[in-house]
């Protein structure tokens, strides 16, 4: 990146003789002096530009890349409650088929119990009737 900012400033100076070609002639060491200097002037100041332009594009990068991070977390999140909420559901679908279930089992029995009772009234009253 230096090489950059040195070629640029060299560049710079080529420029500046080219459009003032008089600074060429003789012994003005003073303003050919002044000129390199004020071209390593520029190429700092661009130097430091572009660290700046560079240091801002990073910031900008890290907030989108934050940014687009949290809305992904937050899509997550939503699918993540979709789901619990649809396995609820069917896991509550299925307990009651179950329950349901249980309960025409438990009412099969009782009426199999019931047709059962008057015969095991009749064999008790045998029982204590015949003992006692």
């Amino acid at each position: 990146m230096l090489k950059y900012y040195i070629v640029t400033a060299i560049l710079f100076f080529i420029e500046i003789r080219k459009a003032q070609p008089s600074l060429c002639k003789g012994g003005d060491t003073m303003s050919m002096l002044e000129d390199i200097k004020n071209a390593e002037q520029k190429a700092d100041d661009l130097k430091k530009q572009a660290t700046l332009e560079a240091r801002n594009t990073v910031r900008d990068a890290q907030a989108e890349a934050h940014k687009e991070a949290d809305a992904l977390i937050a899509e997550a999140r939503k699918q993540a409650a979709a789901a619990i909420a649809q396995a609820e559901a069917q896991a509550k679908q299925e307990a009651d088929a179950l329950v349901e279930k249980n309960r025409k089992r438990d009412e099969a029995q009782a009426a199999e119990a019931r047709k059962n009772l008057d015969g095991a009234v009749q064999y008790i009253m045998k029982k204590v009737v015949i003992e006692c």
